[in-house]
Formats: C-alpha cells, sequence, structure tokens
C-alpha cells in the first residue's frame, strides 16, 4: 500500500476544503458592505 499517496490525497482534500472557506469568506465580505 503506497501511504504517501494517500496522504497526497488527504492533503489536496483539506486545501480544496479551505480554499471554498476562504470563498466563502470572501462573499461575506462583499455582502456585507
Amino acid at each position: 500500500m503506497d501511504t504517501t499517496k494517500k496522504g497526497d490525497e488527504l492533503e489536496e482534500q483539506a486545501f480544496a476544503v479551505l480554499e471554498s472557506q476562504i470563498d466563502e469568506d470572501r462573499f461575506l465580505d462583499v455582502s456585507e458592505k
């Protein structure tokens, strides 16, 4: 079993989640103004 590949996949997933949260924050900032 290749554990490094699994780690990369998890990292990519976490990064995608983080990015979507940042986009949401930006969207909220814009709507508040």
